[in-house]
């Protein structure tokens, strides 16, 4: 029997951190500046904009050095001043399944 998952993508278990930009970040660039940079580090992957929206983009930081955090990719989109930039613990979701062997749901 088949079973359908919908696993909530941000669900507040893998939000580590909710900041927003100071300034317009351009498409093509790999720079924002951010309003407060704690809980962002190097390597961490985040989403730049409103979570699940269309021009939404996931970034992994590359560095940070006060306010100023700059991306491994440039951005494809134009992001505005006060859009959301939210640092997540992780970039994937893996989902595990136990075998039924009572015939009920493990």
């Amino acid at each position: 029997m088949s079973e359908i998952l919908q696993p909530s993508s941000f669900d507040p278990i893998n939000i580590v951190e909710i900041t927003r930009i100071t300034a317009d970040a351009l498409a093509g660039q790999k720079v924002i500046l951010v309003e407060n940079p704690s809980g962002i580090s190097a390597s961490v992957y985040g989403i730049m904009g409103n979570l699940a929206a269309e021009n939404a983009e996931l970034c992994q930081v590359d560095t940070i050095v006060g306010s100023t955090v700059t991306f491994l990719a440039n951005l494809a989109n134009k992001h505005y001043d006060n859009e959301p930039f939210t640092v997540l613990y992780g970039n994937q979701v893996k989902i595990y399944r136990a075998a039924n062997v009572s015939g009920s749901a493990p």
